[in-house]
């Protein structure tokens, strides 16, 4: 059985994976200090609470667009 592609869900995806990038690459260059990287991370951490919260939105918009398009309520966690 194919299935058609949803161009809605995969943008939406992309733009989450994108923030998180962001996130990540932006943490990657502060870790680069050294010892100094938490000195770092303090001067930037309105830079990366909005890096977060941007990537954060970006998670939320998709994973409300898969539960409208299922019809799904939010999941709850799997037992381990």
């Amino acid at each position: 059985m194919e299935q058609r592609l949803d161009l809605d869900a995969v943008r939406l995806l992309s733009k989450w994976l994108s923030a998180r990038g962001e996130v990540t690459a932006h943490l990657d260059l502060l870790t680069a200090f050294g010892p100094n990287a938490a000195e770092q991370v303090a001067r930037n951490l309105a830079l990366v609470e909005r890096l977060q919260e941007q990537s954060h939105a970006a998670w939320r918009a998709y994973r409300d667009y898969v539960l409208s398009q299922t019809g799904e309520r939010a999941p709850r966690p799997a037992d381990s």
